[in-house]
């Protein structure tokens, strides 16, 4: 919350400048409302927080959406944030377009996999593990032609870091992909 603030500062700033009014305010500082984190690896968690934008008048324009990536092992930000606009102003309306992976990954850049950091066959004993529960928002089945893609670029940020994929659920209308890898010594 501190580090969003004090980034998009200037850009608060100039909606207040120009009589935008953003609730809650923006970026928004309490992520129990107005924002989501169902995806990614523990290093490069993407959480989506939101305000409605209005006019001084009252008048609804749309909704801003602030994409942060941000590292759960320790402290370092994995990609730059990204700013996009959506139509919907309604707290489920714009849950469900974030959860349309097209919607989220426009412009998103791609970046080169690591090559792996253990031989194949080495022995490990010890394995940690993961969730993303945010797996169906690339399957469109109206888009079925683009959902190869969605999952290709999802999946992309996992096997970077060095996850596998063990094994997907579906749990109430959600897919849950859960992933292993190599603990890391100590």
């Amino acid at each position: 919350g501190v580090f969003s603030r004090m980034l998009f500062q200037q850009l608060r700033e100039q909606f207040k400048q120009v009589g935008f009014v953003c609730e809650p305010d923006y970026p928004p500082g309490d992520f129990r409302s107005g924002s989501v984190e169902y995806w990614g690896p523990p290093e490069e968690r993407e959480r989506c927080l939101w305000s409605v934008v209005r006019t001084a008048q009252g008048t609804i324009l749309g909704t801003i959406v602030t994409q942060v990536y941000h590292d759960h092992t320790q402290f370092r930000i994995p990609l730059p944030p990204s700013v996009l606009a959506l139509e919907e102003t309604e707290t489920d309306a714009i849950i469900e377009a974030l959860s349309d992976a097209s919607v989220r990954l426009v412009g998103r850049q791609q970046v080169e996999a690591p090559q792996q950091k253990w031989a194949v066959g080495q022995e490990h004993s010890k394995w940690e593990y993961s969730v993303e529960v945010g797996l169906a928002d690339c399957i469109d089945s109206k888009r079925i032609e683009i959902s190869g893609g969605m999952l290709d670029s999802t999946l992309s940020l996992w096997g970077r870091n060095g996850w596998e994929l063990v094994s997907v659920v579906p749990h109430e209308g959600r897919m849950i992909a859960f992933f292993k890898r190599l603990a890391k010594e100590n």
